[in-house]
This record gives C-alpha cells, sequence and structure tokens, in this order.
C-alpha cells in the first residue's frame, strides 16, 4: 500500500502531465490558424509542386514499363536458347550406315566362299545367300573343259567371278530399297513430332546423313558397273591376244 508521502508526487507529476499536454494542444491550435491565416506568399511551410510530381509519377510508369518489356524479352531469349538445346533421339534413327564394313573388292569375292556367317550384316547375308544359289544354279566348267590356253582361262574365271558377284550385289542392292524406305517413311513420321527449332535441325541432318547414305551406295554400283564395263572391254583385248599366240601372230 503506497503511504500519504508517495501517493501526493505521484499525483502531482500526473496534474502536470496533463497541463502539458493541454498547453500543447493549444500551441498546435494556435500554429494551424496561423497557418491558415496566413497568405501563400508569407507561408512558412514547403510548396508542393504538383508539375514535378506528376513528371516523376511518369517516370516512375515508364520505367515500370520499361521493366515489364526487359522481362518478356528475357523470357523469350530463356525459350529460345532452349530451343536450341537438348537430345532427341534423331540419331537413333534409321539403320546402319556401313552395312559391308570395310571390305575391298577382293573381300567381296572371298566372303562368298566363307559361307554365312552368324555375326554378318544383312547386306552381307543377303548377297553371301544370292552369290551360293547363283553359283549353285549357274556352276562353273569343270577342270577338263577350262581352256588350256592361260589367257584364256584368266579371262574365263574372272567372267565367271564378276557375273556370279554382280547377280549377287544386285539383289543385295534391291533387296535393301525396303529398309531404305522404312528409314524415310521413320523421318517423314518424326516431321510433325519435332517440338522445337533443335529437334527439327537434328531431323534434317538425319535426312541429310541418310541421303549421304545412299549417295554412297549409288556410287558403289556405280563401281560395279564400270568394273564389269572394264572387265568387258579387257575380255575383248585378251580375246584377241589369245587369238594371236594361238596363230602365233
Amino acid at each position: 500500500m503506497p503511504t500519504p508521502q508517495t501517493s501526493k508526487p505521484r499525483a502531482k507529476s500526473s496534474w502536470i502531465m496533463r497541463s502539458a499536454g493541454v498547453v500543447l494542444f493549444g500551441l498546435t491550435l494556435i500554429f494551424v490558424a496561423e497557418v491558415i491565416s496566413v497568405a501563400p506568399s508569407h507561408a512558412s511551410l514547403p510548396v508542393v509542386d504538383v508539375t514535378v510530381v506528376g513528371q516523376m509519377v511518369q517516370q516512375a510508369l515508364q520505367m515500370a514499363k520499361q521493366l515489364a518489356t526487359m522481362a518478356q524479352q528475357v523470357a523469350l531469349l530463356k525459350n529460345q536458347i532452349q530451343s536450341m538445346t537438348g537430345h532427341y533421339g534423331m540419331g537413333k534413327l534409321g539403320g546402319e550406315l556401313n552395312k559391308w564394313g570395310n571390305t575391298t573388292w577382293q573381300d567381296v569375292g572371298a566372303m562368298a566362299e566363307k559361307g554365312v556367317n552368324l555375326g554378318d550384316s544383312d547386306a552381307i547375308r543377303v548377297f553371301k545367300e544370292a552369290h551360293q544359289r547363283y553359283q549353285r544354279n549357274n556352276p562353273p566348267l569343270p577342270a577338263n573343259l577350262v581352256p588350256q590356253n592361260q589367257r584364256t582361262q584368266t579371262m574365263y574365271s574372272r567372267n565367271y567371278q564378276d557375273a556370279i558377284n554382280g547377280m549377287g550385289i544386285g539383289e543385295q542392292t534391291f533387296n535393301s530399297l525396303p529398309g531404305h524406305l522404312r528409314d524415310l517413311q521413320t523421318y517423314k513420321t518424326r516431321i510433325e513430332q519435332t517440338q522445337n527449332l533443335k529437334g527439327s535441325m537434328d531431323l534434317n541432318t538425319a535426312v541429310v546423313v541418310k541421303n549421304a547414305q545412299l549417295s554412297a551406295e549409288i556410287l558403289r554400283l556405280n563401281a560395279l558397273q564400270f568394273h564389269m564395263q572394264a572387265n568387258t572391254q579387257n575380255n575383248q583385248t585378251s580375246g584377241q591376244a589369245a587369238q594371236a599366240e594361238f596363230f602365233g601372230e
């Protein structure tokens, strides 16, 4: 319980605070009255320039629009970067490019004698099967019927092998066409499935690679054709030479 001595100072201090508040409130009213009654030219308060404030607001709005435009440009650039990156499996489309492997012209004739192996590619397997079938249907001459003249004998052996190899390669090439057409159909189907620019570019690259493969196959057939044409010309020369040797000219 407070004693009479302590309660008196507290009451006095509260009275002082109330009095100060009343005085402060009165002074505030007097100050406001002075501001209202003083002419604008003699007012002591700072003057607000409405035009400047309006310009600042317009500048702020313009900057906001510029920031929004920049944000759209950043989003557009991000989408463009995403459209130029990624892997979409286009490189896995189509079959093996070099189905003949590292074979030479001499290998073509030699591989047919080895028979069909499980590790052979489709191209080599089809060629071997066709080669063996043509050789079986068109057997070479018996040894007693082979010409004794060495030049004529070489010419006959070369002609026989070239004919069998040519028919085998021709059949293999013809039988490979459905596979090439399936690859092209696969590329055509994927045209409508590309999602962005990178996918379209990858698909276009795959088509270019396929065209290069077909061009290589055409070159192979052209080489075969040139070889057989040259062999035909050589037969004429060899025949003339064999005839000259026979008659001792």
